[in-house]
């Protein structure tokens, strides 16, 4: 996203610099009388029916309309930041048990949902991206395992689209593992976890869209 916004505003500045030399030079053209009185005449009618029009649109209001839609999409954004918290409540309160397959799945659910928010993190944040470059750091930090990078890594290799969901799939198969081992007890509280994955799985596909989809140009200008 901050790639993006700093093309459109090299592309504008660009556009603005061509537009003031090429003014200036038609001015200094006129004043020198380079132009004939045909082209002089020409160029006075452009001038004041750019200057009309000026007119009729209120540069205040232009302005004030598209800093309202970069507030109100900063904290869009901000908004949809996903956190773990609530499905981290969720498990814990759900996936029952103090023996170590009912814990590991409690954990692993877990990580699932942190590795997905790292995956989409690291395409929208330069931070993130710098902390995490590669799947190797990822594995490193324990987020992954090396299985796990191995079939992410082949899915990977087989799609040109991003799969930060992959992990957010995992947990949802692992709990419905752990309801057929009886570690959930009822349907309910599946469907409560698998809801608040879906959840963070939107968040971050808005996330995406977000980085995809920019201010338009003419905004810019």
């Amino acid at each position: 996203m901050v790639t993006a916004n700093l093309s459109l505003k090299f592309r504008a500045d660009a556009k603005a610099r061509s537009l003031v030399m090429r003014g200036a030079r038609d001015n200094v053209l006129c004043a020198t009388g380079e132009y004939d009185s045909d082209d002089v005449s020409l160029f006075e009618r452009i001038s004041l029916y750019c200057q009309y029009f000026t007119d009729l649109i209120p540069l205040s209001f232009v302005l004030g309309f598209y800093v309202s839609i970069v507030v109100q999409r900063w904290w869009a954004q901000w908004e949809t930041l996903p956190w773990p918290d609530t499905l981290a409540l969720f498990v814990s309160t759900t996936v029952t048990g103090n023996d170590n397959r009912a814990r590991m799945m409690r954990r692993a659910i877990l990580r699932y949902a942190n590795l997905a928010m790292v995956l989409t993190f690291a395409m929208v944040s330069p931070c993130v991206k710098k902390r995490f470059p590669t799947l190797d750091h990822i594995e490193e930090a324990g987020l992954m395992t090396a299985n796990e990078r191995k079939i992410y890594s082949s899915m990977r290799d087989r799609t040109s689209h991003p799969i930060y969901w992959m992990p957010l799939a995992w947990a949802g198969a692992l709990v419905s593992r752990a309801r057929k081992e009886n570690k959930i007890k009822d349907d309910f509280a599946v469907k409560t976890i698998i809801d608040e994955i879906t959840r963070v799985r939107g968040l971050c596909g808005s996330l995406l869209g977000y980085d995809w989809i920019s201010i338009p140009l003419v905004y810019t200008q």
